[in-house]
């Protein structure tokens, strides 16, 4: 781990986020906390394409383990410190990544505000599924924190926007996420 580079426990996270009988212990979260620690400002997200794939990749954690707080406050300075304009995709890919957390924890609600900023930035339309996949992942945040009220906001202007017509899954989907 004491050599590893961003990019690289990036690319662990992602892998294991996509295995099914694979999980990435507490002990192992908190030793990727102390290497992207190590590294501090060599540690940067370099593209949009970065952010979305270490952010989908959080999407194996629970809001209510503090070490998967910690690496999202980690990730969330590394998204801060990147200038790109966010593609659609790595929008959807960031707000999918947060189906396991919920916003009760300040680390959760300081990522929303990060990316709901991002997000304004971006002029990109959303494609349905991508919809989709922004919805889903919002399925455990409550819409009494501000934060969750400007993320849906945003979403809303950009659904308004889309010229894309959604399906019976999307849509299905859609809701399932606003059923928390």
């Amino acid at each position: 781990m004491k050599d590893l580079e961003l990019v690289q426990i990036i690319d662990i996270l992602h892998v294991c986020s996509k295995q099914k009988h694979v999980s990435i212990s507490r002990k192992n979260i908190l030793l990727i906390n102390k290497r992207i620690d190590q590294l501090g400002t060599r540690a940067q997200l370099r593209s949009s394409a970065q952010i979305g794939k270490a952010m989908f990749s959080m999407r194996q954690f629970s809001s209510h383990d503090f070490a998967a707080r910690q690496l999202l406050v980690a990730l969330s300075d590394r998204i801060l410190q990147n200038d790109d304009v966010l593609s659609s995709q790595t929008v959807a890919n960031m707000l999918y990544g947060m189906n396991g957390m919920d916003a009760t924890h300040w680390e959760v609600r300081r990522y929303l505000k990060i990316l709901t900023k991002k997000m304004l930035l971006s002029h990109q339309k959303l494609k349905y599924f991508e919809v989709s996949s922004a919805m889903y992942g919002l399925r455990h945040m409550d819409s009494m924190f501000q934060e969750v009220q400007d993320v849906l906001g945003v979403l809303a202007r950009k659904i308004e926007s889309s010229r894309d017509v959604f399906n019976s899954q999307v849509v299905s989907n859609c809701l399932y996420g606003m059923n928390s």
